[in-house]
C-alpha cells in the first residue's frame, strides 16, 4: 500500500512539473508575442488607433497626423503653405514679401479650418475606439463612422 502511495505522488509531481512547464512555455511566448507585436503597448492609448502626437497634431491643426495629412503631394515637390514658410524661415527659399503674405494667410486659413475638423475627427475616432472596447462594433456602425470620418 505504501509503494501505491509513492507511485500516485510521484505521478503527481510529474504532471505538476509538466505543468509548471507549459505554463512558462505559455508565459513565455505571450510575452514574446506582445513584444514583437508592432501594437505592443498602444492599447493603453485612450484613442488606440492614434498616437499622442497625431492627436496634439489634429487639435493644432498641423497637418502632421498619419505621417502627414499631405505627404505624397510633399513628396511629389508640392509643398504645403507650412512647409513653404518653414523653408522661407529657414533660408532655403527666396519669397517676395507679397508671397510670403500670401502664403502666412493661406496658411493662417487653412489651420483655422483643419482645427475644427481635427477635432471632428477624434470625435468619430472615440466613437469607433469604444464601440469596439465595449465589444458593440458591427458594420453598419463601422461603415457609416468610416464614411463620417472620410467625409470631414
Amino acid at each position: 500500500m505504501q509503494r501505491h502511495w509513492y507511485l500516485t505522488a510521484r505521478r503527481w509531481i510529474g504532471a505538476l512539473g509538466v505543468l509548471v512547464v507549459v505554463l512558462t512555455v505559455s508565459s513565455a511566448r505571450a510575452q514574446q508575442a506582445e513584444e514583437r507585436s508592432p501594437y505592443a503597448g498602444q492599447e493603453e492609448r485612450e484613442i488606440k488607433a492614434l498616437s499622442e502626437a497625431d492627436v496634439r497634431g489634429l487639435l493644432a491643426g498641423s497637418g502632421m497626423p498619419f505621417g502627414g495629412m499631405a505627404k505624397a503631394a510633399e513628396l511629389n515637390g508640392y509643398p504645403g503653405p507650412r512647409h513653404v514658410l518653414d523653408l522661407y524661415e529657414a533660408g532655403k527659399l527666396a519669397l517676395t514679401p507679397e508671397q510670403y503674405r500670401k502664403t502666412r494667410e493661406l496658411y493662417e486659413k487653412m489651420r483655422a479650418e483643419a482645427i475644427p475638423l481635427g477635432k471632428q475627427l477624434l470625435e468619430v475616432e472615440k466613437e469607433i475606439d469604444r464601440a469596439f472596447a465595449r465589444r458593440t462594433i458591427t458594420e453598419s456602425f463601422l461603415r457609416r463612422k468610416v464614411a463620417e470620418s472620410a467625409e470631414l
